[in-house]
């Protein structure tokens, strides 16, 4: 994982919204990861615009809204989440598109992690 300082790299972002995806971490565990360059006031520059694009996508996968009031969205809690885990899956896919796309077009060679 990033060491503390500096920002994630894309193999991490992945790394760790694959594992969510697979059960070894919890929604909030992922969001809790991510927290620290998505809220953080001192985090610096991101190096890797897609990788703090990744890490927006990951803190956000933990909402949850009440079916009462679907309208109020939160991070974490007892109510269903407002993605299904298809959509999260469906938006990693759609991360590492935008990656490829964005490399493509500054002309970068893939980001290694």
């Amino acid at each position: 994982m990033a060491i503390e300082g500096e920002w994630p790299k894309r193999s991490e972002v992945e790394s760790v919204w694959r594992r969510m995806l697979v059960g070894d971490l919890t929604r909030e565990a992922a969001h809790d990861w991510a927290k620290p360059w998505v809220e953080g006031a001192d985090v610096g520059t991101p190096t890797d615009a897609m990788a703090s694009l990744g890490l927006d996508y990951l803190h956000g996968l933990d909402m949850t809204a009440s079916p009462a009031s679907p309208n109020l969205i939160y991070h974490g809690g007892a109510e269903p989440y407002v993605l299904s885990e298809l959509e999260v899956a469906a938006r990693l896919d759609y991360w590492l598109v935008r990656c490829r796309e964005y490399d493509s077009l500054y002309d970068r060679p893939p980001a290694d992690g």
